[in-house]
């Protein structure tokens, strides 16, 4: 997580030229910003690896997927940036959709009907391959285990796990917002701190199953609407045939909770109880073998947009912005959850800094 060490000291011969804009978090919105800004943009990440919410997980030649970061979309720069950063790896799909009642399958709605009919998916090396399209079209600079600790908005400053000082002109952050104000420390007034105290978040565990038997279902996606500890199923093995190891078919029981519905189960109970209900439903049969199994915790993976939500939100992009701070991806503006959302955002977000660049340009010569 970005944060979590006491704040370093900085050592003045690390401090490198300051930057035009750094952007924290080189999630599918970070990475969309930095592709869209120019050769003075440093993109920062904590993990060895680019990706964020998109980062592929692999586990006894599995490939699982964080099963909300699927695009469905027929948007023309949506489908323009697959074709970019892609090209030949992708394959869209018209996706099959089931509700599990009464042990039966009957029609419903892909979890982001809300764009277009068909789902995008890389054929091979899943969402990955996605983002790490991006690097060859990044002009600025990359920089991997580079964890934020401290963010210092009136020096216009980050402090790095590391030790390193670094500079900013205007900072983009996809951070949570919880997280981005604490990482502020002292610095945030107490009624941004109220603010982020005040958004609400469901977080999200990933069971991640791989059965010794192929063509378990012809679904992408089952919802459980009833008794099971998941509320759905994404089948990451009819995303892609070249996400299940050999012989065998991979798929992820998501289970939301939250501090007012916390997980009845962890560990390897957990995973244990997600088998059960999935012979239970028929939707495994007892003597399936499980190839691979592990777990994904998705701290933060949807906003509650109660009804102080919009005003806390704001109160915390008012003052970040009267510091050059800017609120990205689906933590910080509108839900950027799949990777459509987020390649937009990361569009817009761009576009802002380049405008108040020019602004202050013109507002210096003037």
């Amino acid at each position: 997580r970005q944060g979590g060490s006491a704040a370093p000291t900085p050592r003045a011969a690390d401090n490198p030229v300051p930057a035009g804009c750094v952007v924290i978090g080189a999630g599918p919105t970070g990475l969309s910003a930095a592709y869209h800004l120019d050769a003075g943009t440093l993109l920062l990440e904590r993990q060895a690896s680019v990706g964020g919410g998109c980062r592929s997980m692999h586990d006894q030649g599995f490939i699982f997927d964080r099963p909300e970061r699927i695009a469905c979309s027929d948007d023309a720069y949506v489908l323009h940036m697959y074709e970019r950063l892609l090209g030949d790896n992708q394959h869209w799909q018209t996706p099959r959709i089931g509700t599990c009642g009464q042990h039966a399958y009957t029609p419903n709605q892909p979890p982001h009907a809300d764009s277009g009919s068909r789902f995008g998916y890389p054929l091979r090396g899943g969402l990955q391959a996605l983002m790490a399209g991006f690097l060859p079209h990044i002009r600025g600079k990359v920089e991997l285990r580079a964890e934020v600790a401290v963010v210092l908005p009136a020096e216009h400053a980050l402090l790095l796990t590391n030790g390193r000082r670094q500079q900013y002109d205007q900072l983009i952050s996809t951070v949570p917002l919880p997280e981005l104000v604490r990482l502020t420390g002292g610095a945030a007034p107490a009624g941004v701190k109220r603010a982020a105290g005040a958004l609400r978040h469901v977080s999200l565990r990933c069971v991640n199953l791989g059965i010794d038997r192929p063509g378990l279902t012809d679904k992408h996606w089952i919802d459980y609407p009833e008794d099971t500890i998941f509320q759905r199923i994404f089948v990451q093995g009819n995303a892609s045939n070249a996400c299940n190891a050999p012989g065998g078919f991979g798929f992820t029981c998501e289970i939301a909770y939250s501090p007012a519905r916390p997980l009845p189960l962890d560990g390897d109970g957990l995973i244990a109880r997600c088998l059960e209900d999935c012979v239970r439903t028929g939707f495994l049969r007892a003597d399936d073998r499980v190839l691979a199994a592990s777990q994904l915790d998705l701290p933060y993976a949807r906003a509650v947009y109660d009804d102080t939500y919009d005003a806390n939100v704001t109160t915390i992009r008012d003052w970040m912005a009267h510091h050059d701070i800017l609120l990205a991806g689906r933590h910080g503006a509108a839900a950027a959850d799949a990777p459509e959302h987020a390649f937009l955002a990361g569009r817009r977000i761009a576009e802002t800094v380049l405008a108040r660049r020019t602004g202050t340009r013109r507002a210096a010569a003037t």
